[in-house]
């Protein structure tokens, strides 16, 4: 966020009245001890547009030490947070962040709730690195994990995705934090 350093309030407020849903702030080129300050400034002039806006951020992914993480900070001023490194268009990438959710996993479900998200990242369903099968594993694991369902793609122009699962509204339902029998999962990958 060093491009918003000094212009918090004048860039949400201009977001704000663009009639943004949604504002992710990553933590490029910052220095992680800026974060404890910078993310809950950000919050606090969202807080202050009176405009519900959804709040990612990054500050965890940026983090060496999992151990180091104020995740109770975190979840007190962003409504979501990506943990891991970003994801790629492939198998890989995914196994390796289902592995480092679940993994991880006890330390991060007691703070996920409505209104706080563990971020595994994006989507990357309908682009051209998985299977129809990987696809479906990814959707049905971020849907477990209760993560936010952003994709890289429109679904509408991937002709295998829409004719095998048309769109049916209220056909997924997600509650905080990985089913019991999700927790010890493990897939394939490095």
């Amino acid at each position: 966020f060093p491009g918003t350093r000094d212009h918090v309030d004048d860039d949400v407020n201009l977001f704000a009245s663009w009639g943004i849903d949604s504002l992710k702030l990553d933590g490029c080129f910052c220095n992680a001890t800026e974060f404890p300050t910078g993310y809950p400034l950000v919050t606090k002039a969202l807080n202050a547009t009176g405009r519900p806006i959804l709040y990612s951020c990054s500050w965890p992914a940026y983090i060496g030490n999992k151990d180091k993480v104020p995740y109770g900070d975190i979840a007190e001023n962003c409504n979501l947070w990506r943990n891991y490194a970003d994801i790629q268009d492939s198998w890989d990438s995914v196994a390796n962040i289902i592995n480092w959710f679940g993994d991880n996993h006890g330390m991060l479900a007691s703070f996920a709730r409505p209104g706080a998200w563990n971020d595994p990242d994006m989507l990357i369903i309908g682009d051209y690195g998985l299977s129809f099968e990987q696809s479906q594993t990814q959707m049905a694991i971020w849907s477990m994990m209760a993560a936010p369902l952003y994709m890289s793609n429109d679904l509408r122009k991937h002709q295998a995705m829409a004719e095998r699962h048309p769109a049916q509204p209220g056909s997924y339902r997600c509650r905080p934090g990985l089913p019991r029998k999700a927790r010890n999962a493990r897939f394939p990958g490095p």
